[in-house]
């Protein structure tokens, strides 16, 4: 196992975060990408992981969707998000 610090670092996860007052709405859109491999909310905002990590193309298919602008963060990976992921491989 490790520390909840080691495990993240461990991970590997790549991921995104997307801020939107449409949170709701915006994972619904989010979950119909192809190359989508997780998405999940936190807070206000949106946890993602590509399966190609091409996050122009996921926003680009976002504008096409009525989210144009859409800011975004490469963010590190939390004891959370390494959860949810695994629970997600499980399911």
């Amino acid at each position: 196992m490790g520390t909840p610090a080691e495990i993240c670092n461990l991970s590997g996860l790549v991921l995104y975060a997307i801020d939107s007052n449409q949170s709701f709405h915006l994972m619904q859109t989010i979950k119909e990408y192809k190359n989508i491999n997780t998405c999940f909310a936190f807070g206000s905002s949106l946890h993602i992981n590509l399966k190609d990590n091409d996050i122009d193309a996921l926003l680009s298919f976002l504008s096409a969707r009525g989210f144009p602008g859409l800011g975004y963060s490469k963010i590190n990976a939390g004891i959370e998000d390494v959860f949810m992921e695994k629970l997600n491989q499980v399911i």
